[in-house]
């Protein structure tokens, strides 16, 4: 979800249905731990970070956080810090040049909002539509007839190329839908064709 609503942070207009939602753009690291792989919030993790600071104080609760913080390499602190300002300077840039454009202040503080793990607790959380508003202007799709008919012309072009063996590969479904805007004819539709490597 995040990279599909930085995405939409780069247009000019977005347009949502009453069901629609965007993601946080908070970025993620996949760390190797005793447990496996997983996905951290680079947030979560400087958050901890400080966290180990404050109550190492106390020599009992470091007993604790040694082995916790044992499993990071060296660089993990620096690497969170550029992926969190990376995130947010890609999307304020990208909506002061779009959506926000000469407007600095808005693209800032949405693009903050966006990219505050604390703000949406989980990286998978869907934002809805009322609660994007707050901070980006968005269009209802259901006030365009045509643009909302593209839509579902894409959804269903999409939905039926999962089940469709000859626009199927078999590392998954290789038509993934890019974009559609207004003015683009409804029987013209852009995709991305990827083929899987051993096909």
């Amino acid at each position: 979800m995040s990279a599909a609503t930085m995405i939409a942070c780069a247009a000019n207009e977005i347009a949502m249905g009453p069901y629609s939602f965007l993601g946080p753009t908070d970025p993620q690291l996949l760390l190797t731990t005793h447990l496996g792989q997983r996905l951290v919030p680079a947030q979560a993790i400087l958050d901890q970070f400080d966290r180990a600071q404050r109550e190492s104080a106390d020599p009992v609760k470091l007993a604790a956080w040694l082995p916790m913080l044992g499993q990071y390499g060296p660089d993990l602190l620096e690497q969170c810090e550029a992926m969190l300002s990376l995130s947010k300077e890609l999307v304020r840039a990208w909506l002061s040049h779009g959506l926000f454009a000469g407007q600095v202040e808005k693209a800032e503080a949405a693009s903050a909002w966006l990219s505050n793990h604390k703000n949406f607790k989980s990286h998978n959380r869907h934002i809805p539509r009322d609660e994007i508003r707050r901070y980006l202007p968005v269009l209802p799709l259901e006030d365009d007839k045509q643009l909302s008919w593209n839509r579902l012309a894409c959804s269903t072009a999409r939905k039926r190329s999962l089940k469709n063996p000859v626009l199927n590969g078999t590392n998954g479904p290789f038509i993934h839908i890019i974009g559609l805007g207004k003015g683009i004819p409804p029987d013209c539709v852009a995709f991305i064709i990827g083929h899987p490597m051993n096909e």
